[in-house]
């Protein structure tokens, strides 16, 4: 499902293989992601390019910050 807290690999172009988390959903096809490890900016990607994952983070709502991410 399509979520915030949901874990995405990218799977196309040139960050192909990194890692992120969903942090809002704008529209049925667009969702904004952030990495937890500040690798990856935030900024809004369309659904067919990420591979969504079974791992969700515990206690992010829509629209948390960066750093509500990191560990």
């Amino acid at each position: 499902f399509v979520e915030a807290g949901r874990v995405c690999f990218v799977n196309y172009g040139k960050d192909y293989g990194k890692l992120v988390v969903i942090v809002d959903m704008l529209d049925i096809s667009r969702v904004q992601v952030d990495s937890p490890d500040g690798s990856f900016p935030r900024v809004i990607y369309p659904l067919k390019r990420l591979t969504l994952t079974k791992l969700k983070v515990k206690n992010i709502l829509r629209g948390a910050r960066t750093g509500t991410l990191r560990p």
